[in-house]
C-alpha cells in the first residue's frame, strides 16, 4: 500500500483524465495501478476520519480510476456514513481531484443531476466550492506538504466548521425516512 499521495497522483489524474481506458497502452497500465494505490491511501484516510468522528459510522470506496464506461476520473474519493442507518444518498466524503486538490464535503451518492433530490443539494452547496457551507478544499501542494495526521486533523476540523451539518442535510433533503 502507498503511504500517502504523491505529486504523481495528481498528475496522473491531470492527465488522463476522461480518456477512454485501453488496456494495450503500458503507460495506461502503470498510471491505472497508481491510481488504484491512490484510492488506498484514500481509504486510509477515510478510515481515519471515520474513527475520529464517527466510530459507529461505515466508510465505502469503490476503488476504481475509471467510471463505468471505463473513461479514467478525474478524481477518488471514498464515503463516510456517520451511522449505519445513514441514507445511502448522503455521505461526507474525501478525496483527491484534478483541479481541486484534496476535498472534504457531504455530498449526494448516486443521484444524477436530473433528480430533485440531487438539484436541491446543489441549491444547498451552491455553486462555489470554495465558499459553500459543506465542502473544505485544500490546494494539492498544501495537501501534499502534509502528513497522514495532519491531513486527518485538518478533515476533522473542516468538517466541525461546516456551516450546515449533515442531519441537516438529511432533513432539507427529506432523506430522513430513507
Amino acid at each position: 500500500m502507498a503511504n500517502y499521495f504523491t505529486s504523481d497522483h495528481f498528475k496522473l489524474l491531470n492527465k488522463w483524465k476522461g480518456q477512454k481506458r485501453d488496456e494495450s497502452n503500458p503507460e495506461q497500465n502503470r498510471a491505472y495501478e497508481e491510481l488504484k494505490k491512490a484510492y488506498e491511501v484514500t481509504e486510509a484516510w477515510a478510515n481515519e476520519v471515520k474513527t475520529k468522528l464517527f466510530p459507529v459510522g461505515v466508510v465505502k470506496v469503490r476503488k476504481r480510476p475509471t467510471s463505468q464506461a471505463n473513461s479514467f476520473l478525474p478524481y477518488n474519493w471514498a464515503r463516510i456514513y456517520p451511522a449505519t442507518d445513514s441514507p445511502k444518498e448522503l455521505a461526507y466524503t474525501v478525496g483527491i481531484g484534478a483541479d481541486e486538490g484534496f476535498v472534504v464535503k457531504i455530498d449526494t451518492v448516486g443521484l444524477n443531476d436530473g433528480v430533485p433530490v440531487r438539484r436541491d443539494y446543489l441549491l444547498l452547496r451552491g455553486s462555489n466550492d470554495n465558499a459553500s457551507p459543506i465542502v473544505a478544499m485544500l490546494s494539492a501542494s498544501d495537501g501534499l506538504g502534509k502528513s497522514m495526521a495532519e491531513l486527518v486533523d485538518w478533515s476533522v476540523e473542516a468538517i466541525r466548521k461546516f456551516g450546515v451539518r449533515y442531519d441537516e442535510v438529511v432533513t432539507k433533503l427529506d432523506l430522513a425516512g430513507k
